[in-house]
């Protein structure tokens, strides 16, 4: 739909266009429906408010997580590094 439609390639409607064609994000989907059904154009500034509420959430989220983890492996590895030169 996206790249047939002439939006330019950026990743926000990369991420857009991605969400809505693997068909994983119901309100998207439904927002989507919506515009379309009211004729209301795709412009930059829809676009990224489609982004901000329904895509940036969850790659916040991921984020977060993503970070936490990655917190949790250093400090086991700081852990294991005091265990080292301390025996």
């Amino acid at each position: 739909m996206w790249p047939s439609n002439g939006f330019p390639p950026t990743l926000t409607n990369f991420a857009i266009g991605f969400q809505d064609y693997a068909g994983s994000h119901n309100d998207l989907r439904n927002a989507i429906d919506l515009l379309i059904d009211h004729n209301r154009p795709f412009d930059v500034r829809t676009n990224q408010d489609l982004f901000e509420t329904y895509i940036a959430p969850q790659v916040s989220a991921v984020v977060v997580e993503t970070s936490e983890r990655l917190q949790a492996l250093m400090d086991a590895e700081n852990e294991l590094d005091r265990a080292e030169a301390a025996g």
